[in-house]
């Protein structure tokens, strides 16, 4: 019976490494350390503190170590909120993202950036290929950095979650530390948003212009990674 278990656990395991990538694999860890953490601790007990008191070589000791007492009920509940956290973050950045085009003043900006740009384009194809190439490598780069900026939000919201999971017996520093962790992420949507009209719409504009399309300031495309 214990080998059937432990063939599950590792088949589960598995498939769980093969579907999620990187950043996800981390987040589903720290959620099932996070319940470790709980299952060990006493009441009054800051979870906070016991996250960075532990030490390195206890994550790796898995004969008497933390992740030696995870059990799989802590597995499917760390995919859970593994999926809940990237849930709530994408409504949240989404929510975010969709208040800008009610902004009369963006979509003024946005219109005379696209006049500009169809005012001074060149007439000859080739100049305005050659451009487009250089503005598609400047997209990639920018793109890149608004991503990591959500990449790090979505790591905060895991763990205010993790946070918030430990409250059914609230400490000072636990409540201190999750309104720390609420506020930075709502800086991060502004941040990114700044950065986002800032430094990303006006290479669009002038990319989609090039490319005779029209520009959407709703184009959530700006999330995807490819």
């Amino acid at each position: 019976m214990e080998d059937f278990v432990d063939s599950l656990k590792d088949l589960y395991l598995e498939k769980i490494t093969t579907s999620f990538s990187p950043q996800k694999l981390l987040i589903f860890v720290l959620f099932t350390l996070a319940q470790i953490i709980i299952q060990d601790s006493t009441h009054g007990d800051s979870f906070f503190l016991s996250l960075i008191d532990i030490k390195i070589q206890d994550l790796f000791d898995f004969d008497d170590g933390f992740f030696s007492k995870v059990r799989i009920l802590n597995l499917i509940l760390s995919f859970f909120l593994t999926t809940l956290n990237f849930l709530l973050y994408n409504k949240l950045k989404i929510f975010f993202f969709n208040q800008i085009p009610r902004q009369k003043k963006f979509k003024s900006s946005v219109n005379k950036m696209i006049q500009n740009t169809r005012l001074n384009m060149s007439l000859e194809k080739r100049i305005n290929i050659d451009v487009m190439h250089e503005l598609a490598e400047s997209i990639k780069r920018k793109k890149l950095e608004f991503i990591q900026k959500h990449d790090a939000g979505i790591i905060s919201m895991t763990f205010l979650l993790m946070g918030l999971v430990s409250l059914y017996t609230p400490t000072k520093n636990d409540i201190f530390v999750c309104a720390l962790l609420s506020i930075f992420i709502l800086w991060i949507q502004r941040n990114s948003y700044v950065f986002y009209l800032s430094k990303l719409v006006p290479l669009l504009v002038v990319h989609k212009v090039l490319l005779e399309k029209e520009f959407d300031l709703q184009d959530s495309s700006v999330f995807d990674k490819e």
